[in-house]
């Protein structure tokens, strides 16, 4: 049986809650990455963050939101949180079931 540590990065690219928005974009794109999960000062998984987030974010802001640039948006203003875990050592076929009842995409 396939487990989710084959197929995955156990060690992926990750920000914090600070990281621009403007260094996550550019860094997605050179490691040709759509997300990555952010940690906090202790290294704790608090959210998630990819290329959806940054569009909903800059293309649809809430009404009477302004619309924020690039340089100003922190990570922590557009990431998904609480991120969704899973063990590293779960089987494949969980992981799809949980990704498929959380509409999680990939």
């Amino acid at each position: 049986m396939r487990r989710f540590k084959d197929i995955i990065h156990l060690h992926p690219y990750w920000v914090t809650p600070e990281t621009t928005v403007r260094e996550l974009t550019r860094e997605l794109v050179e490691r040709q990455v759509a997300g990555c999960p952010v940690l906090d000062g202790q290294g704790r998984v608090v959210g998630v963050v990819s290329f959806t987030d940054i569009a909903v974010k800059l293309l649809f802001p809430r009404p009477g939101e302004a619309l924020p640039s690039r340089e100003e948006l922190l990570v922590r203003d557009i990431m998904t949180s609480p991120a969704l875990t899973i063990a590293h050592d779960s089987n494949v076929a969980h992981a799809v079931e949980l990704f498929d009842k959380h509409r999680v995409q990939l």
